[in-house]
């Protein structure tokens, strides 16, 4: 075989060093290849795919491979290689079925079809071999079927248990390139952060040395809106202060260069990756690492300490005429934040005929219900309920998993606006437009102060009735200092009396919830009078949702609404008169003198609850102004 690779690569250099200034030239260099190298090596190919063909069912045992093997180099290249592949037990029966897997399964043996990157010109292996750079964009999914499947597990490290076939194109390029080479792939950005992509990062992180990692805009390919990077490494031993450089285009960005200049990108050192315990390679700097930090501290647990967490019921159906399972009260809507969002409750099949039961007590009494679809303002959004009624797995629900920690101060902590920050800051899936989700080991592992519950019972109940009376007077006021100083003093005690803070976050949540829910009220109350007393179903106007919101209106922009939609007011046998508006006009001026001072408690209290946390969660000003910048 090494005088046959020899011939080989002598043959590429001659043929490669001829000119390939016009269409003729290249075309000659193609048919000295087709008649000169590959006849050359075909013999090796074709035992090559013999021995492939034996993983895809081709029966043939090691002795009659071996001695088909030989008759093939005999016979040399001008032959038939399938005339020669017989079994012993059965001489003259020859065998052509291998020749047609080779042939649909397209069996590409790359050191018999590149032997110069492989090989040196005497034929030996070199001791770098490989190219210098590989690069591409693989066909993303699960696309193999089950052999497939099995054969890419026992080959590839990165293929078990996930099954999408861009990480493996990413392992076998790393295996091709040549040390201190480059690959460049186009690929998802979920596999940087998701859980079930461990081993994909394992292989990344002990193989190749990051380089440049570019998100691109959600719709960099106009036919699969999905969003993707270009991951450029180096083949090496990834360094502990190396550094990764990292550009993050908008989501709507329009591209028509990548950078070139390192000033463009922003350096990531990539040592947090290598020694993280699931190889998370995130690659926004500051808030991104909070989470992995908050984790390892010992005066953190995790929410899952404190809570059981479970998902919704599926499949989620009212029952048909004459269905005889059990039923529950269903919820129909969608949780915010602090709120229950609520269309309606109608009867549901719930027993454990369900593809996915959960028992009831997720549907009784007091617990938290977490929406698993994180908000298109990146937030995560959970409430606090205590009526029974089943929910589907589009949601997440949290009981206590012991009396000491409130569900109220959990809920503060979910809802504020550092934990969303921090897990989206994290995540690559929380940062997709396509409905990123939270799953329930994403929730447990969430990272929760740990509070001791030492302050003495007396104590700690006359602290909580002074947290009320600053809370008043800030609430008065319009101030936070007061009670921020206070939550400063409780942390700075020795010991730490966490615990009053604990109990501050669980009031303020309670309260959050009191609210929206007297704001939902009104609100609600407003739109059903339109309709019980006027005739108006707001939501069959255009645009429907004008007046979700009406309170933020003024009493010219309701009637000028009102008025573009005569002709779907005269569809409702609505006429308004000089009566029906002076009404109308009263009803919506006592609602927004109901709701707008909601909402400015709501509001207040909001930010109150994310400056706590901030101070619970021991954030320096310079951090607490990196996620204020989020959005506020």
């Amino acid at each position: 075989m090494n005088k046959a690779v020899s011939d080989a690569i002598q043959t590429i250099q001659k043929i490669e060093a001829g000119p390939s200034d016009n269409v003729g030239a290249v075309k000659e260099k193609e048919f000295n290849w087709q008649h000169s190298v590959l006849p050359a090596l075909s013999p090796y190919k074709a035992i090559a795919d013999l021995w492939t063909a034996t993983w895809f069912g081709f029966d043939l045992d090691q002795e009659n491979y071996t001695a088909s093997a030989n008759r093939i180099l005999k016979v040399g290249h001008d032959e038939d290689f399938t005339r020669v592949v017989e079994r012993e037990d059965s001489p003259g029966d020859k065998l052509t079925e291998w020749r047609d897997i080779a042939a649909s399964r397209r069996f590409l043996h790359w050191e018999l079809e590149f032997p110069d990157v492989f090989f040196n010109g005497d034929g030996t292996r070199q001791e770098r071999p490989g190219f210098d750079a590989v690069i591409g964009n693989p066909p993303y999914g699960r696309l193999l079927d089950a052999q497939e499947t099995e054969l890419a597990e026992r080959a590839l490290e990165s293929a078990v248990g996930v099954g999408d076939v861009f990480g493996m194109f990413i392992e076998q390029g790393a295996a091709l390139t040549r040390g201190g080479g480059l690959d460049g792939w186009i690929v998802p950005s979920g596999w940087l952060t998701a859980r079930e992509y461990g081993r994909l990062r394992s292989v990344v992180l002990s193989r190749l040395s990051p380089h440049r990692i570019i998100h691109l805009p959600y719709d960099v390919f106009g036919a699969a809106y999905i969003d993707c990077i270009i991951f450029i490494s180096r083949k090496s031993s990834p360094a502990a202060d190396g550094v990764c450089l990292v550009k993050r285009f908008g989501i709507r960005e329009q591209v028509k260069q990548i950078p070139c200049s390192e000033a463009a990108y922003s350096p990531v050192c990539f040592a947090a990756w290598l020694q993280d315990s699931d190889k998370l390679m995130v690659t926004e700097s500051g808030a991104g690492q909070w989470l992995r930090t908050w984790q390892r501290r010992p005066d953190f647990t995790s929410l899952g300490k404190i809570l059981r967490v479970s998902r919704g019921i599926t499949p989620y159906v009212e029952p048909s005429v004459g269905d005889r399972r059990k039923t529950a009260s269903g919820f129909f809507g969608s949780v915010g934040r602090y709120a229950l969002e609520v269309e309606k409750f109608a009867t549901v099949v719930y027993d454990r005929s369900l593809m996915e039961y959960k028992p009831p007590e997720f549907f009784t009494g007091k617990r938290l219900i977490i929406r698993r679809i994180i908000s298109r303002q990146r937030r995560i959004h959970a409430t606090v309920v205590a009526e029974d009624f089943v929910i589907n797995k589009s949601y997440l629900l949290a009981l206590r998993r012991n009396e000491s920690c409130s569900l109220g101060f959990a809920l503060a902590i979910l809802n504020s606006r550092l934990m969303s920050k921090a897990f989206v800051s994290m995540s690559e899936i929380a940062k997709r437009d396509d409905f990123p989700q939270l799953d329930i080991a994403t929730v447990c592992e969430l990272p929760i102060r740990r509070i001791e519950f030492t302050t003495e019972e007396k104590k700690r109940a006359a602290l909580a009735n002074e947290t009320k009376q600053l809370y008043e007077r800030s609430l008065e006021e319009g101030n936070l200092e007061g009670l921020l100083a206070f939550v400063a003093e409780q942390l700075a005690a020795k010991p730490e009396r966490a615990d009053v803070v604990h109990d501050l976050l669980a009031f303020l949540a309670e309260r959050m919830t009191a609210l929206n829910r007297d704001k939902s009220a009104a609100a609600k109350q407003f739109l059903t009078d339109l309709k019980d007393f006027h005739g108006i179903d707001a939501h069959a106007l255009t645009p429907k949702t004008k007046l979700d919101q009406f309170w933020k209106l003024e009493a010219a922009e309701l009637f000028g609404h009102l008025k573009k939609n005569v002709k779907a007011l005269a569809w409702q046998n609505v006429r308004l008169n000089e009566t029906d508006e002076e009404k109308i006009r009263g009803r919506f001026q006592k609602s927004k003198e109901k709701l707008l001072p909601l909402e400015t408690q709501i509001a207040f209290i909001d930010l109150l609850i994310d400056q706590v946390v901030y101070r619970l969660y021991d954030l320096t000003p310079e951090e607490i102004k990196l996620v204020e910048g989020a959005g506020r």
